[in-house]
């Protein structure tokens, strides 16, 4: 129904006083929400189309309505959803039959892909919108010669469609034809402007190759292109730390932290960033001038990670006019969390379990709270006790890598070397990148006479990880600590390629037939 029918229906509606049918009410409440969708008022459009459906639900043009204002509210599931109700009413609606396709594909549903596709094109054998999503259905299926044929057909119905020039790109890259995929690419972007869609497409293959140097490059071409995207500045930054650049990432992560200086949650991002980066994440300066003058949540982030580089005074330091109060709220109880853990470092055990239990008393899913119970726990053997936190960590905390490291070990010392053997491997795959995983890992082995099965999880490892330094440091001390030549050759290779790794390879032997055999266990950067 046209806007202008809807807004006649309203008229109708309102001069019957509101008194109107079930469907001339449903009329009214559409062409409401469609003014106030005009009017970019989403929240009260979608609010008002559901009284319209819930008066009639089979009138195809007010799904349609539906599922455009859940686009623009980036509720794509939802959009979806509706625009499958509509096509229920209306089979043949083509701007439905398009989106329900390219949402189908975008949601991993390749099978409901192909169906709105065909459909499309049984109508119109040459419409290039369905042509292009057979063609990413095959891609992403494997069926390389189908996806070839579907993007050529649209080539030559429109030779500059930016669709499947990017899809054209990726199907080089596929085939390990990446310097024509870059530069059909390096055209687009030189044509049109960076745009998102060409961007992660040369980063795909950037990764794919292991290509650190141009990851970092085109990260920062994202971050240039939405400036206030804070995952954009975050991986930019991560990655310039994974370059060895860590002037340049500090920086990226202190403009990101001045944007919500208050936000917990964007500070507590920011230190895992720090945490991840390893060596001197923050300089002197910006320690000195967040201590001094930051924000409480800017200080819990920074006293983070003091503690996890073995800087727990100062810390402890920064934490102790946070923590003072000693009852805790809202607001201070990861201050009073971190500064359980520092008062641990310095020795102070029995403190810090006390303050973790006052925190655990106010939040019982408080991850570093609980982490720390469990460590103090597992030093006095209490094994089932800190078991009991470390799946409690586990069951509210699935993305923090300390929750393996820490369950891992615990069945370790219960010699239940099964399962944490198991838990080890699940979280190398579930964290890929993460040195902290692997340098636990790396310890257990060790320590379980189990060098050689190390020594292959450490090349998995950095096969994985080719352009991360700190992996390449613990499979070098591993290699120095078997004599192997060979392995301390392909470590020094590898090394001299990256940015930082001059520092790891001065500490290589020259000569490890002549080092000791015992070798020394990884080094674990933070808890």
């Amino acid at each position: 129904m046209t806007t202008w029918r809807l807004a006649g229906a309203l008229a109708l509606a309102l001069a019957l006083g509101g008194c109107g049918s079930p469907g001339e009410r449903a009329a009214a409440a559409a062409a409401r929400a469609d003014q106030l969708f005009q009017a970019g008022d989403t929240w009260s459009a979608v609010t008002t189309i559901r009284e319209a459906l819930a008066l009639r639900d089979d009138v195809a043009s007010y799904w349609l309505l539906l599922a455009r204002i859940e686009m623009a509210r980036r509720n794509y599931a939802g959009a979806y959803a509706a625009y499958v109700r509509s096509l229920e009413l209306e089979h043949g609606n083509q701007e439905a039959l398009h989106a329900a396709a390219e949402l189908a594909f975008a949601g991993g549903d390749t099978v409901a892909a192909d169906k709105y596709a065909d459909q499309l094109l049984a109508l119109n054998a040459q419409n290039g919108r369905a042509l292009l999503v057979k063609a990413s259905v095959a891609l992403k299926q494997g069926r390389l010669d189908d996806a070839d044929g579907f993007i050529s057909q649209v080539q030559a119905l429109s030779p500059d469609d930016q669709g499947a020039q990017l899809l054209r790109a990726r199907l080089l890259s596929v085939r390990n034809q990446n310097e024509e995929a870059v530069a059909i690419l390096d055209k687009l972007a030189a044509r049109n402007g960076d745009n998102a869609p060409t961007l992660v497409a040369l980063l795909e293959i950037y990764r794919r190759t292991g290509d650190s140097a141009n990851i970092e490059a085109v990260l920062a071409r994202m971050a240039k292109l939405t400036p206030d995207n804070v995952d954009a500045q975050i991986d930019y930054a991560r990655q310039l730390y994974r370059n060895g650049k860590n002037a340049e990432a500090f920086a990226v992560l202190d403009r990101v932290q001045q944007t919500k200086p208050a936000d917990v949650l964007l500070q507590a991002r920011v230190a895992d960033l720090w945490l991840d980066a390893g060596g001197d994440a923050v300089p002197a300066e910006a320690v000195a001038r967040i201590a001094a003058n930051g924000t409480p949540a800017m200080k819990v982030a920074l006293a983070r990670y003091l503690q996890a580089r073995g800087r727990a005074a100062e810390a402890e330091r920064i934490l102790r006019p946070l923590a003072a109060d000693d009852r805790i709220t809202q607001a201070n109880a990861e201050a009073h969390a971190i500064y359980a853990m520092t008062r641990e470092a310095m020795g102070q055990r029995e403190d810090a379990l006390r303050r973790a239990n006052a925190v655990l008393a106010f939040d019982a899913t408080n991850s570093h709270a609980l982490l720390l119970r469990a460590r103090i726990r597992m030093a006095g053997k209490d094994l089932d006790g800190a078991l009991a936190d470390a799946r409690l960590l586990q069951r509210d905390n699935p993305d923090l890598a300390s929750t393996p490291i820490v369950l891992a070990e615990i069945y370790g010392l219960r010699q239940q070397d099964g399962l944490a053997t198991g838990t080890f491997e699940r979280a190398l795959q579930d964290f890929p990148g993460n040195v902290d995983v692997l340098a636990a890992y790396v310890n257990y082995l060790i320590s379980s006479n189990r060098r050689s099965q190390a020594m292959q999880v450490a090349e998995t490892f950095t096969g994985r990880n080719p352009d991360l330094v700190p992996g390449w440091k613990i499979r070098a001390d591993l290699c120095a600590g078997a004599h192997d030549a060979d392995c301390i050759r392909t470590v020094a290779a590898a090394l001299s390629k990256l940015k930082g790794g001059d520092a790891v390879m001065r500490g290589l032997p020259a000569d490890p037939a002549r080092e000791s055999a015992g070798g020394e266990p990884a080094r674990r950067r933070a808890a």
